[in-house]
């Protein structure tokens, strides 16, 4: 599918004054060209959704639209269980749309959900906790995402069931985030432990290039002594072949003169 392309680094540079966080969007020219661009681009995308996805996502904007700018702040319980909105503009396989969930923990804005969904229940996965409409508090056979439990903002929430999941799945979910917690703090543990052992190897590393380094200027030392004797030889053979160059003129001097080289009584062999 052919979309508009956006530049992101023109809009970057057009609002990278602190300034423009207070400027309207429609004054900036490269702002509401790009603007529009991504507007016909998701009305190609959308327009050709199948009717579910599409009663979806204008359910999502029309939610993310009454709730812009507002602030909820309503007290939740734990194990509440909570109709929220998820999005409709994820990536890939992320949970989205609206789905019950159970709140887990809260602060002032946010709570930490678990999201469930009917169409996971008895799928017999890891992760996934089975939740009866029987027992657990749900309208219906729900199953629940550990996996996929997160923080949401408030806003994000459309209705409170009034019901409340049981102890059971309570539990569950407990055991699960201990599970990971233990197992978060398990992989701290060896991946300090792998830490200490590769400072031990660089630690005996440093101490052989010490050593090879230490080596190497004792071989240079000894190069640079042995180098001066062979330059000192040299100066010294040198001086020999000059002397027997001085030897061999004398010779020939004496030969071409006819004068004798050796002692009268020198015996030949």
């Amino acid at each position: 599918m052919d979309c508009f392309q956006i530049n992101e680094v023109q809009l970057d540079r057009a609002v990278r004054l602190p300034v423009m966080k207070q400027t309207d969007g429609q004054q900036v020219p490269d702002v509401v060209n790009a603007y529009k661009l991504m507007l016909w681009n998701m009305h190609d995308i959308t327009s050709k959704f199948k009717a579910y996805n599409m009663v979806q996502w204008t359910k999502y904007i029309d939610h993310w639209s009454n709730t812009y700018g507002r602030r909820f702040t309503t007290n939740y319980s734990r194990g509440d269980i909570l109709m929220v909105d998820l999005g409709a503009m994820n990536y890939g396989y992320e949970f989205s749309y609206t789905h019950p969930v159970i709140v887990v923990y809260e602060t002032l804005d946010m709570v930490f959900v678990v999201p469930g969904s009917s169409k996971k229940f008895g799928i017999h996965q890891q992760g996934v906790v089975d939740a009866t409409s029987a027992n657990d508090g749900f309208d219906r056979d729900t199953g629940l995402l550990l996996y996929n439990m997160r923080w949401i903002h408030k806003n994000r929430i459309k209705h409170a069931t009034g019901r409340q999941t049981s102890q059971r799945i309570l539990k569950k979910i407990e055991e699960f985030n201990l599970r990971i917690n233990h197992e978060y703090h398990q992989e701290v543990q060896r991946r300090a432990e792998s830490n200490k052992k590769l400072r031990t190897k660089v630690y005996d590393l440093n101490q052989e290039i010490r050593q090879l380094q230490n080596s190497i200027n004792q071989n240079e030392h000894k190069l640079i002594q042995s180098e001066t004797k062979i330059q000192t030889q040299e100066r010294i053979i040198e001086k020999y072949r000059k002397n027997l160059g001085k030897i061999d003129i004398l010779l020939i001097y004496l030969k071409n003169n006819k004068l004798a080289t050796r002692p009268k009584n020198s015996l030949i062999y």
